[in-house]
């Protein structure tokens, strides 16, 4: 009786699965356009960035990397 379950669910199993769509990944491909960059960088404590940062309400913290 066992055996017949267990077959009945293992046959069910793998028909659910051979029905699923496979998925394929493709190759991630980037088009951003004219890429811009900032041609400066500032210290996180400098007036400007400071009263920027404020402004946006955003805690800059003990960050010590150029902004």
């Amino acid at each position: 009786m066992f055996a017949r379950i267990f077959t009945l669910l293992a046959l069910s199993m793998a028909a659910m699965v051979s029905g699923l769509p496979a998925s394929t990944v493709t190759g991630g491909s980037c088009n951003t356009g004219t890429l811009e960059c900032c041609k400066s960088v500032q210290s996180p404590t400098s007036s400007p960035i400071q009263t920027l940062l404020g402004l946006l309400n955003i805690p800059i913290g003990s960050v010590t990397a150029q902004v």
